[in-house]
């Protein structure tokens, strides 16, 4: 298979998040299949805190996100980064007075920002799960702080989305009974959720890898890569709901979960719970990889986008780190009249372990 080779001077390109609870910068180098990620920084700003009851952004949190597009702007001046994609979703997208705080916001980082709709949303969510799970087949759950975007797939190929306002920052002035009944009832009436009934979650956003960070450290599992990290259901639930029935306190003093994360992560918890009830799904598979990286993914050149993402990942480090990049095609080979009857999947595995093995 071809695999495109990063190139020799990067050309970087920054992309900037402006979500609900959080604005993020993460700034890629090269458009090769596997995204090379060169900074990453996050701030927790909360702009949709007082979405669910004034339905306006929060005041503090617009101050944090001006200060942190400032940063950014300068941090990406810095780098010479030479092309910024910025948007904005659900707080900015569905909130009264976010037109200020766009124009602002344009100003600073001197370039225009999206406002994505949820369709867009749902979407760019989607190629996200693509860029790092190729063969996705199932329903994709993306909790952001304002919105959730299911959008159901068919081995790899992107069938529908939708938008429901269940967000985790959105709920917060709910009791937990409360929530429990308003997911349920959003659910319930989601045209996605009946005719898409699945065997596979996949879970995309910071507040479910949050607890699938937890329950990874509170089983003492061996391998702390939270990408394609896999519960079957029932795990998953009963893990939600003792997570979700935990005080403040028991919280704070678990491994795993960030202060900032604390209020919002219990009702992560209630609509996992929820979704995977109404899914009739059978496990979940965590994403490490969401709508920035969906975002990178959507730049690809088409063939390059068909390209297996380990293969592609691989090849970058082996450019970077390995003695002798020809080594890897030498020792494949080598060794392939000790496997005539390999699988695709085998004669993968055969080959990232052929070309990793002088890495480093």
């Amino acid at each position: 298979m071809k695999i495109t080779q990063p190139s020799s001077k990067s050309s970087l390109f920054a992309v900037i998040d402006i979500g609900s609870n959080s604005v993020r910068l993460v700034v890629f180098e090269d458009l090769v299949r596997y995204p090379s990620i060169y900074f990453n920084e996050k701030v927790l700003c909360g702009l949709g805190r007082d979405l669910g009851t004034t339905g306006l952004l929060h005041a503090r949190g617009i101050e944090r996100a001006v200060s942190a597009l400032k940063r950014f702007r300068s941090i990406c001046n810095s780098l010479g980064v030479l092309e910024i994609e910025a948007f904005a979703t659900a707080a900015v997208r569905e909130a009264t007075n976010s037109s200020d705080f766009v124009n602002s916001a344009n100003v600073i980082l001197d370039v225009p920002i999206a406002v994505w709709s949820g369709d867009e949303e749902a979407k760019m969510a989607a190629m996200g799960v693509l860029a790092g799970i190729p063969t996705a087949n199932g329903l994709i759950g993306d909790l952001g702080g304002g919105s959730l975007e299911l959008i159901a797939m068919d081995r790899g190929q992107i069938k529908a989305g939708t938008t429901l306002p269940i967000g985790s920052l959105r709920l917060l002035d709910k009791g937990q009974s409360e929530v429990t009944k308003f997911v349920r009832t959003q659910l319930s009436n989601d045209e996605i959720i009946k005719t898409n009934q699945c065997e596979t979650l996949y879970l995309v956003g910071g507040a479910w890898r949050a607890l699938a960070k937890v329950h990874m450290l509170q089983s003492n599992y061996p391998v702390h890569i939270l990408h394609q990290y896999e519960l079957t259901a029932d795990e998953a639930g009963n893990f939600a709901s003792l997570i979700a029935g935990q005080s403040g306190v028991s919280l704070a003093s678990i491994q795993g979960i960030s202060s900032r994360r604390l209020e919002t992560v219990p009702y992560a918890g209630i609509v996992l719970k929820e979704l995977l009830r109404a899914a009739c799904a059978k496990r979940i598979i965590v994403s490490a990889f969401g709508v920035r990286e969906g975002v990178f993914f959507n730049r690809l050149p088409e063939d390059v986008k068909k390209e297996d993402p380990l293969m592609s990942g691989i090849r970058g480090l082996t450019h970077l780190t390995a003695r002798n990049e020809t080594l890897g095609d030498c020792l494949m080979e080598f060794t392939s009249a000790l496997f005539p009857s390999e699988s695709a999947t085998e004669k993968t595995l055969r080959w990232a372990a052929a070309h990793l093995s002088d890495v480093a």
